[in-house]
């Protein structure tokens, strides 16, 4: 979540230049392998992910932290985010949103094939193994933007790294503001979009069917 948009970046530039800010650390997630196919940046800020090559077919995922077995994942890819990353693709996936300062991980499974399995937060003080099994032979893994075609591996190591990333905090109450008028923002174009931005009244049958959704199985109560 950016902290300055075109409504105030003339102010962003005016703090910058009296030095008007504070200092925010951020913590990053370093990736290590037995067969390194990162080059000489191993670490991310947002999130580590493994995703499937093919529409085909699922991917296998086995997972655990520090030493102790969490879950074997039937599914499209998985999501290791730090609390920054957890807005952007882990959101997208169901994630929840944790703020910027907690110190924790998120692993986030991508459409997984039991439903039950939700995302999981563990201390930043862990250090999740993966290992990947694919019919093809071979996935991709991303770390942020930069991403790889790797072969199944047997074990990736996932912890947070041991430096940290200075972000420039311009405003008070950056995040949650941010956070908010985001939200706020993407849920008035959602309702809007295609009728020039006006909110459009939910159809009573769509009201029903939730009802009904949320009332199953136990007499419609």
């Amino acid at each position: 979540l950016s902290y300055v948009n075109s409504q105030n970046i003339a102010k962003a530039i005016e703090q910058l230049r009296n030095h008007d800010y504070t200092i925010e650390k951020r913590m990053l997630l370093d990736v290590s392998a037995e067969t390194p196919f990162y080059g000489d940046i191993n670490f991310c800020l947002n999130d580590f992910s493994i995703l499937k090559k093919s529409r085909l077919s699922m991917i296998k995922i086995k997972v655990s932290a520090d030493d102790n077995y969490i879950n074997t994942y039937w599914c499209d890819g998985l999501i290791v985010s730090t609390p920054t990353g957890s807005t952007a693709y882990s959101l997208s996936c169901g994630g929840p949103i944790i703020t910027s300062q907690s110190d924790v991980m998120l692993i986030t499974p991508i459409a997984n094939h039991n439903l039950t399995v939700r995302p999981l937060v563990i201390s930043a003080d862990s250090e999740i193994k993966i290992s990947v099994d694919s019919n093809e032979g071979s996935v991709l893994a991303s770390l942020d933007y930069k991403s790889y075609s790797i072969k199944n591996l047997k074990q990736i190591l996932v912890r947070r790294a041991n430096f940290y990333i200075n972000f420039v905090n311009l405003f008070k109450n950056t995040y949650f503001c941010t956070l908010r008028e985001r939200i706020t923002s993407n849920a008035r174009h959602a309702i809007g979009d295609g009728d020039g931005g006006k909110a459009r009244a939910i159809p009573e049958r769509t009201i029903s069917n939730a009802r009904h959704t949320v009332g199953d199985g136990d007499g419609g109560k």
